[in-house]
């Protein structure tokens, strides 16, 4: 595994995982409360107005996914433990399913009849469970070296070349037929600023993940403001403690979101 880098800038990966969390917290209001809040208000300037809050908080919201990719590129490479790292992505994907559910897909239908899963979704934690892995396979079948004359050494590195681009290829469609959430191209985002990190250029991962994310939506290019932020990244991940907390969180805020919806379409 690689040390900690320290390299110039003012801000550690705990501010900005702190500032991915405040703005998917406010991204996830809109997704879950504004907008189905919209749907069922009658028309009018308040609909206008709500709607209009809505698409500033959607925008604000842009911001999170992109540092979170970059987040866990870095920690990719930094973790003691990659096994027990992806069993922790695992693990609260499976505890944030249903709260994802609430929050996001909750119809008055599915309350009826006492079903909270619904399998046409899946949430984030599985796209980033799905990209760890990808780039744990890439980084083991990678060229690490060849000879420049070698015939032989050559060929097995393009051997290796192909076959990192099969395993990027079957988790993209993996992530595609889950349905997870941003898919193919979040799973894509990630191997891209994995290739560009390799590379050497921490502060151009943004441009690799927005190439992909921009095929979701063109709101996604709202996140290119996430450059200075990476710029400003000093390499080090900052004090210590509260790793818990990020990745309950998650799900927390679905829950009480989800309940909040619930509320709303029971009252």
């Amino acid at each position: 595994m690689e040390e900690e880098r320290q390299v110039p800038g003012e801000l550690t990966g705990r501010i900005i995982k702190w500032i991915a969390v405040v703005t998917m917290f406010i991204d996830h209001i809109g997704a879950s409360l504004l907008e189905w809040y919209v749907i069922y208000m009658p028309t009018g300037p308040a609909k206008v107005m709500v709607r209009n809050i809505d698409q500033v908080v959607r925008g604000i919201g842009r911001l999170a996914f992109p540092l979170f990719i970059f987040l866990m590129v870095e920690g990719f490479f930094y973790t003691r433990s990659r096994f027990r790292y992806a069993a922790r992505l695992a693990l609260f994907a499976a505890i944030s399913e249903i709260p994802f559910d609430l929050a996001f897909f909750l119809r008055r239908s599915v309350l009826n009849n006492h079903i909270l899963w619904d399998t046409r979704h899946q949430n984030v934690f599985f796209t980033l469970v799905i990209g760890f892995l990808a780039m744990w396979v890439m980084e083991t079948l990678r060229p690490k070296h060849w000879e420049k004359d070698d015939i032989k050494s050559w060929a097995e590195a393009l051997l290796r070349i192909a076959l990192c681009a099969a395993a990027a290829y079957a988790a993209c469609r993996l992530a595609d037929w889950l349905h997870t959430d941003y898919s193919w191209k979040g799973v894509l985002a990630m191997e891209l600023a994995y290739l560009i990190r390799l590379a050497g250029r921490t502060d151009l991962e943004i441009f690799g993940i927005l190439a992909a994310l921009l095929f979701s939506s063109r709101s996604e290019l709202v996140a290119i403001l996430d450059y200075e932020l990476i710029r400003r990244y000093h390499g080090k991940k900052g004090k210590s403690g509260g790793r818990w907390f990020f990745y309950i969180f998650y799900p927390a805020h679905l829950l009480v979101l989800g309940l909040l919806r619930v509320v709303f379409i029971l009252r």
